[in-house]
This record gives structure tokens, C-alpha cells and sequence, in this order.
């Protein structure tokens, strides 16, 4: 190597080594990069007490809610409620035509009354004229019988003969059947007045007599019927049709509700399931109506929707002024019991990568990655269900560019 060769080579060597600065030297933005150190402030993991609240919607609703229909179809006589009216049970609340009602009532009273006379006969048999009058209608039955049997002889002979008609010896011989028959009937009625009647008549008798109470009850039920009563205390909250309108059980006339107790569907987390119970309060927010007012939990179902990974509760809210309207929509403030001494970290510590969270954490000098379970937060920290322990120091500062198992220049604040 030529002498100018070699001079060069030791300057630039020499330029090379300043301008490259020692390895531990700082870069602009103070980190340590030459042997991979960051610079980094962190904070330790506290235990706090945690409140836990969530906060649900729903509409109020009356517990009670009835859509009233006509039981006997027909046109509206009479209505006698109008919305908003309070009423009792049993209270009537409007008439469908009765005219055809009352007309069935006093049809099933004639037929119970002539069932019941006609068991009454049976059953009073003995009596002698009744023996007299049957022997009367034997004796004149057979009478008649004789008459027209003699009739029917002479008119056989005589169509023999060729003497009458086919048409007169078949009125001949109709008539002496017919008067067989009758005289057939009154005997059968002699013996009955005679011998009194059977087991068999007596219990057919009684059998019409109680079909035909059950058909005065079920027309006596219909008349009444056709006046509709509350089936419930409550209030009026819906009129569908007008007097002379038709009604009949498939179109409500009226809608009643009870509004002293109002009852909502809210959706809480799943998290929350083993934890909620019937009996807890829940504030109640009614913004429309700028009231406030303490519920109460009701109904808990025990059964988590997959698609929403929430639960069913009921609330229910004491409406005795009548203060909230039937269908409000409520905010609901759910305050359960308060977890103790739960790990807690700074929100700045907390980070999220594709859906799940994590921190770094400080330890022995390096940096480690751990992933975290958040529950409740505050305005300050983030309480954490697993990942991290109290006491742990988690980086809260200077994490940009860390990766797993960087040395630490650590400060504390």
C-alpha cells in the first residue's frame, strides 16, 4: 500500500469513530438505543374498593294490562267508562244488546216448566181419575178400531169384486191401521195409569228436566253476559269503539290497566349475573317527565341470551300518585354490591390489541407484556380482574416502542 493510502485510511477511520459516538451515548429522544434501553415511567398496581354499577333501559308498563272484549256479540247498548276513569272490580263497563238475551231466558222457563210437569204425572200415577180417563180412551179407541176394521172387510170383498177402487181399499185399510195404532196407544197409557210407570220412563223424564235447567242457566249466564265487567281495579286507558257499534270477542272495546304499580324489562350483563337478585333498588331516571324514583328488583331470569350475552330483569316502581304515565321510557341505575381490595391500574397503562388488553409490566428491570381482564372503572383507574397483582409496577410512560424483554430505565411518579 502506497504511503498516501494508508494516511487516508487512518483519517477515516479516525471520522468514523467520532461521528459514531460510544454505545451507551443517549439518542434525541433520550433513549438508551445502543444497548436496547428505554426509558420508561411507571406506577405501581393499588387495590381500591370497587362500586359497582350499570346502567339499563326499559319502558314502564302497567303489571296489569286488559284488552276488554264483548262476551255475547251484538251492537253497544251502553258504554259507561270513558279514558282515564277509575274503576273497581266487577264495576260494569258497557251493555251489548239484550232483547235476543232475555227472549232465550223466557223460552228455557217454558221448557222447564213443562219438563218439570211432565215428571210431576209420572211420578203422581195413582190417581183415579187418571185410571178413569185412560179406560175412556181404550174403550172408545177400540170402538173406532171395530168400526174400521168392519169397514176395511167389506171394502176387501168389495175390491175383489172389482166393485171400488184401488185408491178407496187402500184408504180402507189405511184407516184401520190408523185406528190400531191408536187403540194400541190409549192400552199403552191405561197400563201406564194402571201399573204407575218404569224405572226407565222416570229417569228419562228427570233427564229432561235437568237439560232443560242447564239450558235456562247457560241463557240466564248470556243475559248477564251482555253487561262486561272489570275483571280488575284499574283505569281506562284505551276506548276502540262507540255505542251502537258491533262487538263480539274478537275486536276490545276497552282497555284497562293498573297503573299504581308500573313494572319495566331491562337488559343487564352477562357479568353480572351472579350477582343480581331480586330485591335489589335501581334509580330510576324518567327524563321525560323530569321524575326521579327508587324501583325495585323484581324477576331475575336465569337464562342469558346468546346473541346478546345479556339477562332479563323486571324492575317494578311505585306509581300510587299516578305521577309517571303507563309507558315512559326509564333509565335504571342497578347499584350492586361493592367489590373489595380489587387490583387497579392507571387508565394510561391500559392498551388493546385486536380486542384484548394488556399492560406492561416492570420486572426485574425488563419489560413484560401481560394480558389483562378489565372489570369497573373510575375516573382514574381501571380495575383488573386477572393479568396483574398489587404492588407490580406497570408502565404508564414511554411504552411506544417497547417490545418484550427491553431493558428498563425505569422512573417512578
Amino acid at each position: 500500500m502506497k504511503p498516501w493510502m494508508l494516511s487516508l485510511a487512518v483519517v477515516v477511520t479516525y471520522m468514523l469513530a467520532g461521528c459514531g459516538g460510544n454505545g451507551a451515548e443517549q439518542d434525541e429522544n433520550g433513549d438508551n438505543a445502543g444497548f436496547g434501553v428505554r426509558n420508561v415511567q411507571v406506577r405501581e398496581v393499588i387495590t381500591q374498593d370497587v362500586s359497582r354499577t350499570f346502567q339499563a333501559t326499559g319502558s314502564l308498563m302497567p303489571r296489569e294490562q286488559a284488552n276488554v272484549r264483548a262476551l255475547v256479540g251484538g251492537p253497544i247498548e251502553a258504554i259507561h267508562v270513558d279514558i282515564g276513569d277509575r274503576v273497581e272490580k266487577d264495576d260494569v263497563l258497557f251493555r251489548t244488546r239484550q232483547a235476543d238475551a232475555r227472549h232465550a231466558v223466557r223460552q228455557a222457563e217454558s221448557r222447564l216448566k213443562t219438563a218439570r210437569a211432565q215428571l210431576a204425572d209420572l211420578r203422581a200415577w195413582r190417581r183415579s181419575e187418571e185410571v178413569r180417563a185412560a179406560q175412556s180412551r181404550v174403550e172408545s179407541a177400540r170402538a173406532e178400531y171395530n168400526r174400521m176394521a168392519e169397514e176395511r172387510d167389506r171394502m176387501r170383498v168389495l175390491h175383489e169384486r172389482g166393485s171400488v177402487s184401488d185408491s178407496e181399499w187402500d184408504q180402507a185399510r189405511t184407516a184401520a191401521e190408523a185406528a190400531k195404532a191408536n187403540l194400541e196407544m190409549a192400552e199403552s197409557e191405561l197400563e201406564v195409569a194402571t201399573t204407575g210407570p218404569t224405572a226407565e220412563q222416570i229417569s228419562v223424564a228427570e233427564s229432561q228436566v235437568e237439560e232443560a235447567q242447564s239450558a235456562l242457566d247457560n241463557a240466564r249466564q248470556s243475559l248477564e253476559d251482555t253487561e262486561v265487567r272489570a275483571p280488575f281495579d284499574g283505569v281506562v286507558t284505551g276506548r276502540f269503539l262507540k255505542t251502537g257499534d258491533m262487538a263480539g270477542p274478537e275486536a276490545p272495546v276497552l282497555e284497562l290497566s293498573t297503573i299504581e304499580l308500573l313494572e319495566a324489562e331491562m337488559q343487564a350483563p352477562e357479568r353480572y349475573g351472579a350477582v343480581l337478585e331480586t330485591g335489589y333498588d335501581v334509580e330510576l331516571a324518567i327524563d321525560a317527565l323530569g321524575i326521579e324514583r327508587t324501583a325495585v328488583v323484581s324477576h331475575v331470569n336465569p337464562s342469558i341470551d346468546r346473541r346478546t350475552r345479556t339477562f332479563l330483569v323486571k324492575v317494578q316502581v311505585d306509581n300510587e300518585d299516578a305521577a309517571i304515565k303507563a309507558g315512559a321510557f326509564a333509565v335504571g341505575t342497578f347499584q350492586l354490591p361493592a367489590y373489595e381490595e380489587v387490583p387497579a391500574v392507571p387508565h394510561e397503562a391500559l392498551q388493546e390489541e385486536e380486542g384484548r388488553f394488556y399492560v406492561w409490566v416492570a420486572e426485574n428491570g425488563e419489560a413484560r407484556r401481560s394480558y389483562v381482564d378489565i372489570g369497573e372503572e373510575n375516573e382514574d383507574y381501571v380495575h383488573i380482574v386477572s393479568g396483574v397483582s398489587p404492588g407490580e409496577e406497570v408502565v404508564v410512560d414511554g411504552y411506544g416502542a417497547l417490545t418484550e424483554g427491553d431493558v428498563l430505565d425505569i422512573t417512578r411518579s
